[in-house]
């Protein structure tokens, strides 16, 4: 009998104890912050060029989209140092680019002797500017190809010019 009484006087004890238990409810609550991207990293790939050919030469074109820019030098009007970047397979190429602010054109250049296959060959870091509602679907799928030559400077087709885009 007394072990029956002690055994229910700890599970009573138990299930007070948990009943008291919760989520808490006061204090310590914050309010989310809404945050917007502030930065566009662009990935330039080619895709489809056919086993063995090397690329020698891309020249394509592309608009950002409203709201969004490409850092510019004040003194040139030339991109900024460091916004257009060769990357991926097309490293050790040179290249060249040009932005017009006002229509937010965008045409950017490679050359390479030894060539360069598939893949991402330059990465873009535009600005959006604040209050701009800019998703990743804002932005083109495809870059434009104004040129594309292989190493021996023959037309190339058959490609595919997508741009990956993660907003930040």
């Amino acid at each position: 009998m007394i072990r029956r009484f002690v055994l229910l006087t700890i599970i009573s004890g138990l299930m007070f104890a948990l009943t008291g238990c919760g989520g808490g409810g006061g204090g310590g609550e914050t309010t989310p912050v809404s945050t917007s991207p502030t930065t566009a990293i662009l990935k330039l790939n080619i895709l489809g060029i056919p086993s063995g050919t090397l690329i020698g030469g891309i020249q394509v074109t592309f608009t950002l989209p409203s709201g969004v820019s490409l850092a510019t030098n004040p003194a040139t009007g030339e991109i900024a140092s460091g916004v257009v970047t060769i990357s991926g397979v097309a490293n050790g190429s040179f290249g060249a680019q040009s932005y017009d602010p006002n229509t937010r054109l965008v045409s950017v250049a490679i050359i390479n002797a030894t060539g360069f296959g598939n893949g991402e060959y330059m990465t873009i870091t535009a600005s959006i500017a604040s209050g701009s509602t800019v998703t990743t679907s804002s932005f083109p799928a495809q870059a434009t190809a104004v040129s594309v030559i292989d190493t021996l400077g023959n037309s190339l087709s058959g490609f595919t010019l997508p741009i990956s885009v993660t907003l930040q």
